[in-house]
């Protein structure tokens, strides 16, 4: 078991967790509005074996998305910072272009504690709070 309690190897996914990915991939605009109207894919395999909730794709930049839903708690948000750290290094190293920028994004349900905001500004990994019913985004 890992720290939050919950078994390695989960199963799959909630439903709460794929229903915020699934709108994550439908609502570009709402989550980076500059990359509104670019192509996002959902489910996007690395060369590493990690699959990447979202990917944005635009003119020399990609976006790298690790949703978090309000079922997940603090362990969880905590492993998803880390997961943008790895997948953006990872999305980096798989792309051909040599001025193209990568950058990680963090969306989840839930608001992130002083410790954790501190742990994303520490690791340059931003993030955003889209409330549970998808009206606001923070």
């Amino acid at each position: 078991s890992e720290k939050d309690g919950i078994p390695r190897g989960r199963g799959g996914e909630g439903d709460p967790h794929k229903a915020l990915r699934l709108w994550v991939t439908e609502n570009a605009g709402m989550i980076a509005p500059r990359l509104k109207g670019v192509r996002s894919e959902t489910e996007v395999e690395l060369l590493s074996g990690d699959r990447v909730d979202n990917v944005f794709y635009a003119d020399g930049q990609t976006l790298v998305i690790e949703v978090k839903s309000s079922t997940s708690n603090w362990y969880d948000l905590q492993r998803g910072i880390y997961q943008c750290v790895k997948y953006q290094a990872v999305m980096n190293a798989m792309d051909p272009r040599k001025d193209a920028i990568v950058k990680a994004l963090l969306v989840t349900e839930k608001p992130l504690d002083g410790t954790l905001k501190a742990l994303a500004r520490q690791l340059s990994i931003k993030y955003k709070i889209v409330s549970p019913d998808r009206t606001t985004i923070e």
